[in-house]
């Protein structure tokens, strides 16, 4: 909510808002005299007691016990915080998003102020005033106003999300969240910056009353009945008779013959397979989410160049160049050196003649060839292997076959003075 202040207040002035809020100028910004909170209220008094449990069971019951007493009442809840208020004059920069605002200016992390997760506040206000103190002071849970010096109705609620971080001296950041915006303010726009700040906590309210005594418990049950007495002791057994002469036994019969083995029965055949149950139905699809936002423009140029040229950084490695060397004709599918009209895929123009043209370097314990001239069927027709030895195809030298390079391993320098190589035909 923004508050219209008197415009010439005098040190010490009192302004009361129609809700009770007072308000004391003390020089250079207004304060408010916020009160500790109320205290809590009583809390609520305990349950009865559950009943006592019945007696045990006796010749006769005794009374049952006396219920336990009740549970104490939980403790009332804290009061609530007091608050603290001030307002400085300050103005909107809007030409940047890091860094020391200036002194007289605030700025927004985000060009979309309401999207901005961050305030930078310089030290100094529109006045001149250093309040680098109060600064200091803002904590988590804070609100933060920033309304139009000409319009109350455009103002911004922002609350502290979390620790703020001071460049002495200079300015300090402050991570926020919006809380309501109705104004989106343009460079150099005359603010008012309200500091609202929680007071101390109110005292505990106090526990409450002790619950009333449970009842007494019922008159236990009658005991049972005793048991019967014990049965008297049985008479003396008779003596035992004398045991009859044991019989002869029989002899054992013989053994009969075992009985063949059944034939095994058929197997029964195997059931059909059963029908293949329904597909279920496929899910619908999830909505798409939000796009994510726009990342920062990057640090680098980019520099026009020619057409065709390959672009390239320089020193710097921040900036993208063009340069006169690499050619790239697109049309032939041809690459330049030194050249812009390529007459081979390849084309390399030594630009002196103490330039060397072309160096194919092995790799330590190299393995495979260092060169390779092919046909069309990946056949090579020229190769040069790690040690440097040419090896071709069977060629004719001024008719006569010559033998294989490799094989002779005598020529190792080839001019056009020297011989002349063609290939041998397929019949040779």
């Amino acid at each position: 909510m923004a508050i219209n202040f008197p415009s010439s207040p005098t040190l010490g002035q009192i302004y009361t808002l129609p809700t009770g809020q007072s308000w004391k100028w003390n020089g250079f910004a207004w304060e408010s005299l916020g009160s500790p909170g109320v205290t809590g209220p009583a809390g609520p008094g305990g349950v009865t007691g559950p009943t006592g449990p019945t007696g045990a069971t006796g010749p006769t019951g005794p009374t049952g016990a006396t219920g336990a007493t009740g549970a104490t009442g939980p403790t009332g809840p804290t009061g609530a915080n007091g608050q603290s208020s001030n307002y400085f004059n300050y103005n909107a920069k809007t030409t940047i998003t890091t860094g020391d605002p200036g002194a007289g200016f605030i700025i927004w992390n985000n060009a979309t102020q309401a999207s901005a997760t961050q305030i930078n506040i310089d030290h100094l206000t529109d006045l001149g005033d250093d309040i680098d103190v109060i600064l200091a002071l803002l904590k988590v849970g804070d609100t933060i106003i920033i309304q139009d010096q000409a319009n109350s109705a455009n103002y911004q609620q922002w609350t502290v999300s979390g620790a703020t971080t001071i460049v002495p001296n200079n300015y300090i950041q402050v991570p926020v969240t919006l809380i309501t915006s109705t104004h989106s303010f343009s460079n150099n726009d005359p603010l008012v910056i309200f500091i609202i700040t929680s007071g101390s906590i109110g005292p505990t309210g106090p526990t409450g009353p002790t619950g009333p005594t449970g009842p007494t418990g019922p008159t236990g049950a009658t005991g049972v009945t005793g048991p019967t007495g014990a049965t008297g002791p049985t008479g003396p057994t008779g003596p035992t008779g004398a045991t009859g002469a044991t019989g002869l036994t029989g002899s054992t019969g013989s053994t009969g013959a075992t009985g063949s083995t059944g034939a095994t029965g058929l197997t029964g055949a195997t059931g059909s397979t059963g029908a293949t149950g329904l597909t279920g139905l496929t899910g619908a699809t999830g909505s798409q989410g939000a796009t994510g936002l726009t990342g920062a423009t990057g640090p680098g140029t980019i520099n026009t160049g020619v057409a065709g040229y390959v672009a390239y950084y320089p020193s710097n490695g921040v900036t993208l160049d063009d340069q006169s060397v690499a050619y790239i004709d697109t049309a032939n599918s041809r690459f330049g050196i030194n050249d812009v009209s390529p007459g081979a895929s390849l084309e390399i123009n030594i630009p002196s003649s103490g330039e060397k043209g072309l160096i194919v370097k092995g790799a330590a314990s190299q393995a495979a060839n260092l060169l390779e001239l092919q046909n069309s069927s990946s056949t090579n027709l020229l190769y040069a292997n790690t040690t440097g030895v040419l090896t071709t195809l069977p060629v004719y030298a001024y008719g006569a076959k010559y033998r294989d390079w490799e094989t002779d391993r005598k020529s190792t320098r080839l001019n056009s003075s020297h011989l002349k190589l063609s290939r041998m035909p397929s019949s040779a």
